[in-house]
C-alpha cells in the first residue's frame, strides 16, 4: 500500500498506522545519514553531489507523506459501528444517490432529509452529514487546529471578545471591597456564506450495484469543500465577497504591540529566502515573542518545500531542528512545539508569508451551519447525472495576538 492511499484508508485498528511510524523512524534515520553527508561535502567542497542532492530530497519527500499521514486522524469504515437504523439511513441514502427515490428516506427520517424552500434542496441525513464532516477534518489542517462554532440560525454571527484579561484581587471576608478593572470589548461579525460544489456520474456507474456510492459522493464532495475552505480560511479569496476573511488577511505590524489590533510579522532577513544565518535562533526568538497564554497551545504551519527545508537545519550543538515524534501517536515538532504542513501557506517568494505559529484556537473562528444540502439533477447534464451540495460556512480572526507570521523579505 502507498501512502497516498494509506493517508485515505478507515482503518479499524492501528496495525497500518504503527507500520507507517516504524517506516517514518526508519527514513528519518536515513536522511540524517544522507544530509550529515551532504553538509559534509558543502563543508568541505563548497557544493554537494547532485546524486546525493537528490537522495536527501527523495527522502524528505517521503518524510513529508508519512508525517502528514499520521497527523491525519484516521477513518473508520462507514457502517463498522452503526447501529441498525442507521446502517438503513445509508442505505437508503444510497437508494437516493442512485435512483432519486426519497421514499426510504422520508420514512427513516422526516425530518432530517426534508426539502427546504429557501436554501433548495434535501438536508443530508445526520449519520451521513457526520461522516462528511470527519473526512473535512481528516484532509484540513486549519480545520484541525482553529475554533468552531454551529450556528443554529442566521446568516451571520457577532463574536465578542475582551480586549485584556479580567482582574481579580485577595480580599478578607469582610474587608470593603475596591472596584476591579473591566476590559473594553471588540465585536467580530462573521457571515455565514454558502459554498457550493457539484459531482457527475454516469448513469451506467449509479446503476452498477458494486460502485460505493456513499464513499464516492462524500470524498469527493469534501475533498472539494476542504481545498476551497482551507484556503478561503488562510488567505481568504480576493476574487468574491462570499469567502471567509483569511487569517493572513489581517492588518499586520513589524513592531508588537498588545494594545493594538494588528498581527506581528517578522522579516526573514533576506528577499525570497529563509534568514541567511541561524535560523534556529530566528525561529527561537520568534516563538518565545509570542504571548505565554497562547504559547502553551500553539503549533507551527508551513507548506511542504519550506518543512522540507527545515528538516535540514541543525542547531548550535548538532541537532536536527525537526523531530519526527518519537512515539507513536506524537506529532513532528519543531524546537518542541507540533508543526504542520499547510499547503495554502506560501511558498518562499519575495513577500511571501511563509509560517506562522501561535494558538489557532484563540486566532480564528469557523462557523457554520450543521446541514448539507443535497440535490440530485438528471436533466440539466444529460446523460449525466449531476449532484448540487451546499452548506453555509463563514470563518475570521477573532484575537491578532494569539498568532504571528515570518514573511520572506529583506
Amino acid at each position: 500500500m502507498d501512502i497516498e492511499t494509506a493517508s485515505m484508508t478507515r482503518l479499524p485498528d492501528g496495525i497500518e498506522s504503527r507500520r507507517l511510524f516504524d517506516d517514518l523512524m526508519k527514513s528519518f534515520e536515513e536522511f540524517k545519514n544522507a544530509n550529515d553527508e551532504r553538509l559534509g561535502e558543502i563543508e568541505q567542497r563548497q557544493s554537494a553531489d547532485t546524486l546525493l542532492e537528490e537522495k536527501v530530497d527523495r527522502i524528505n519527500t517521503h518524510l513529508s507523506q508519512l508525517s502528514t499521514t499520521l497527523q491525519r486522524p484516521m477513518l473508520a469504515d462507514n457502517a463498522s459501528n452503526d447501529g441498525s437504523a442507521d446502517v438503513e439511513t445509508r442505505a437508503a441514502f444510497c437508494d437516493y444517490v442512485r435512483s432519486g427515490d426519497i421514499g426510504g428516506l422520508q420514512t427513516l427520517e422526516p425530518k432530517a432529509f426534508s426539502y427546504n424552500d429557501s436554501d433548495g434542496g434535501y438536508t443530508v441525513p445526520s449519520v451521513v452529514y457526520t461522516d462528511f464532516e470527519k473526512r473535512i477534518g481528516a484532509i484540513s489542517v486549519f480545520r484541525q487546529l482553529a475554533r468552531t462554532h454551529i450556528a443554529s440560525a442566521g446568516d451571520k454571527f457577532n463574536y465578542v471578545r475582551p480586549t485584556d484579561n479580567f482582574q481579580a484581587r485577595w480580599i478578607g471576608e469582610i474587608s470593603s471591597r475596591r472596584s476591579t478593572t473591566t476590559p473594553d470589548f471588540v465585536e467580530t461579525s462573521i457571515p455565514i456564506n454558502e459554498i457550493y460544489a457539484q459531482a457527475q456520474a454516469s448513469p451506467q456507474f449509479l446503476e452498477d450495484s458494486a460502485s460505493d456510492i456513499e464513499n464516492w459522493i462524500l470524498d469527493s464532495i469534501s475533498f472539494a469543500f476542504a481545498q476551497t475552505e482551507g484556503r478561503g480560511f488562510l488567505n481568504g479569496d480576493n476574487t468574491t465577497t462570499s469567502s471567509p476573511d483569511g487569517l493572513l488577511e489581517q492588518t499586520i505590524s513589524y513592531t508588537y504591540n498588545a494594545a493594538g489590533t494588528t498581527m506581528f510579522a517578522q522579516k526573514t532577513g533576506a528577499t525570497s529566502a529563509l534568514p541567511r544565518t541561524n535560523i534556529p535562533e530566528f525561529l527561537m526568538t520568534f516563538a518565545y515573542g509570542l504571548g505565554g497564554t497562547y504559547r502553551g497551545n500553539a503549533s507551527w504551519m508551513m507548506n511542504a518545500s519550506i518543512l522540507a527545508e527545515m528538516r535540514k537545519v541543525k542547531d548550535s550543538e548538532g541537532r536536527y531542528l525537526w523531530s519526527p515524534g518519537f512515539s507513536e501517536g506524537m506529532s513532528p515538532s519543531i524546537l518542541g512545539y507540533p508543526v504542520y504542513e499547510e499547503p495554502f501557506m506560501s511558498n518562499l517568494v519575495s513577500g511571501g508569508k511563509i509560517i506562522t505559529f501561535g494558538d489557532y484556537k484563540q486566532a480564528y473562528l469557523i462557523v457554520m451551519r450543521n446541514q448539507l444540502r443535497f440535490v440530485r439533477d438528471p436533466y440539466s447534464g444529460k446523460p449525466y447525472v449531476i449532484f448540487y451540495i451546499t452548506r453555509r460556512v463563514g470563518g475570521a480572526p477573532i484575537d491578532p495576538h494569539a498568532c504571528r507570521v515570518v514573511i520572506a523579505s529583506a
